[in-house]
């Protein structure tokens, strides 16, 4: 369905893409939004709110997430005119952050965004809308491990099969973190019961890297921005390198990581760094059948949800 960005009544639209950390949000921000004519741009917006003095700006939507939905009530105008400064938005405007979602739940993220609509409205724009990617959890795991495997003090096989057995214990993390924030049902319904089901667009991961085709006009159909469909297909046919994926099932683990120091040491680390082999991790086909079993109501639930074709990506 295509849907008018300038609204019925108001302004054009709000869009927020929950750019889950590990399902292409980079490739989003930096390749294909980027095609989009008529669109303002805020990828991971920056601002002095909510941060504290002398350290570093994480994203102005991870500050806004990580506090309580209330924030949107109080400070709402002020978070969307840091956003885009402009005192009556012209132009449908797109912000993407993965921050946001790291380790939320699905009714956390949809508190924020029931009084995030709100103070959008009052700011002219017609109201908010969603976009929210996903990735198979065997997959999101091992990549997502592999990331922060620097910050860990015994990165190796045996961790990564610990830091699973964690997350899919619930006695310990499977309804905890990052968890509930790979339970892409419960985030579906959650958003959608607060902004309408017409205004949440699921995006597969699978679907971008293997049909790039169909990925961008479902994205431009739900943008109405067709002009952009055959410019993303380009892009994405091109194809994009994971930057710690050692192929199929095997991921490439981080040096440790260290204090920072002198800037000659801080060189000499990031060589240290770059010529270490700290080791792979790999998914077991055991460890990837307890992942996606613990998954699979809520993945079936998705793709009833949603229609999207989950089965074909291996989900269930």
């Amino acid at each position: 369905m295509e849907h008018d960005h300038t609204g019925t009544t108001a302004g054009p639209w709000l869009y927020v893409h929950i750019g889950i950390p590990k399902t292409g949000t980079t490739a989003l921000q930096r390749q294909v939004f980027p095609k989009l004519a008529g669109f303002d741009l805020a990828m991971k917006p920056r601002s002095d709110l909510f941060r504290r003095e002398g350290t570093v700006d994480p994203g102005l939507f991870r500050l806004v997430f990580n506090r309580c939905p209330e924030v949107w009530r109080h400070r709402g105008a002020e978070i969307l005119r840091d956003v885009r400064p402009d005192a009556v938005p012209a132009r449908p405007l797109l912000v993407s952050e993965e921050g946001m979602s790291s380790g939320k739940s699905p009714h956390h993220l949809a508190a924020h965004f029931a009084l995030m609509a709100p103070a959008a409205r009052e700011a002219g724009y017609t109201g908010v809308r969603a976009i929210l990617s996903i990735r198979r959890q065997d997959q999101w795991l091992g990549s997502y491990y592999a990331q922060k495997s620097d910050r860990r003090e015994d990165a190796s096989q045996e961790d990564f099969e610990r830091f699973v057995d964690e997350r899919l214990d619930p006695a310990q993390g499977r309804y905890e973190g990052e968890s509930m924030m790979l339970d892409y049902a419960a985030m579906l319904e959650a958003i959608s019961e607060t902004l309408g089901k017409a205004n949440v667009l699921p995006l597969v991961y699978e679907d971008m890297e293997r049909h790039p085709a169909q990925f961008a006009q479902t994205l431009c159909s739900y943008l109405d921005a067709a002009d952009a469909g055959q410019s993303i297909v380009a892009t994405l046919a091109q194809g994009r390198e994971n930057a710690r994926s050692g192929g199929d099932d095997t991921w490439q683990l981080r040096p440790p990581a260290r204090p920072a120091g002198t800037l000659a040491a801080r060189f000499a680390r990031k060589l240290e760094r770059k010529l270490a082999d700290p080791g792979t991790i790999t998914m077991t086909g055991e460890l990837r059948k307890r992942i996606l079993e613990a998954y699979e109501a809520s993945n079936r639930r998705f793709a009833e949800i949603s229609g999207r074709d989950l089965a074909r990506h291996g989900y269930f």
